[in-house]
């Protein structure tokens, strides 16, 4: 039962911290070149943090890193807890593709207590970019 209303509660996309303030369930990186970053953010305040390398030769994801812990939400600080802190700023994300434009929810990172593979990384919220590039694409 408990995963069924964990299941329920991502299917609606918003995880609602305070009465004013919602935000995703998932993050991902545009801008890593290492791989593909990814940030869930679960119901029950805890996260998983994802890193799939990619290998450019081979054209494949090589290698996983996962983080994981618990978050929190205060005033725009989002922050993330495990081995150590890893804080982001919430701002708005000018992207553009083709002639579609939108302003998409996102994090920019702050600080980590120490170095993580997802720092000085700015995390996007998923859904809105996933929307952004199926608009740019024309149908035929």
């Amino acid at each position: 039962m408990k995963r069924l209303v964990s299941a329920i509660a991502s299917l609606f996309l918003a995880i609602s911290v305070h009465s004013q303030d919602v935000i995703a369930p998932e993050y991902v990186s545009i801008d890593c070149p290492a791989g593909d970053i990814s940030l869930q953010l679960k119901p029950d305040h805890t996260f998983v943090l994802v890193l799939k390398h990619w290998d450019a030769k081979a054209q494949t994801h090589s290698k996983t890193e996962t983080l994981d812990g618990s978050w929190s939400y205060t005033g725009d600080i989002l922050v993330l807890k495990s081995r150590g802190n890893i804080s982001y700023r919430r701002s708005k994300a000018s992207m553009k593709v083709g002639d579609k434009a939108a302003e998409i929810d996102s994090f920019a990172w702050q600080s980590s207590a120490g170095p993580t593979f997802a720092d000085r990384y700015m995390l996007v919220e998923r859904v809105a970019v996933d929307s952004l590039f199926k608009s740019a694409i024309p149908i035929r």
